[in-house]
């Protein structure tokens, strides 16, 4: 990040960042810094966050669909279905 600002602010100055550097040029590098590292934390935070919640959604997801099939199962034995026969043999 200061090799940027470096590069940026020192075409033709001749000044480096690291002697007689522009004091707000340094703030600036030190503020871009955090910055990032503050975007850097609320990217894992929402991340782990956003993982957390596609899980929980997936598990549900799953008891949902096996609460389903239960169902499903329940009433095929209660109607009779033959759940192995042919769908063309039914017209016959």
């Amino acid at each position: 990040m200061r090799d940027s600002l470096e590069a940026a602010s020192g075409s033709g100055s001749g000044s480096t960042l690291d002697g007689d550097a522009d004091p707000d040029i340094e703030a600036l590098a030190d503020d871009l810094t955090e910055l990032q590292r503050t975007v850097a934390e609320a990217f894992r935070a929402v991340t782990s966050e956003v993982e957390s919640d596609l899980e929980s959604l997936q598990a549900t997801f799953r008891a949902d669909i096996e609460s389903l099939e239960r169902r499903l199962d329940a009433l095929e034995t209660a109607v009779g279905v033959d759940t192995d026969a042919d769908p063309d043999d039914s017209s016959a």
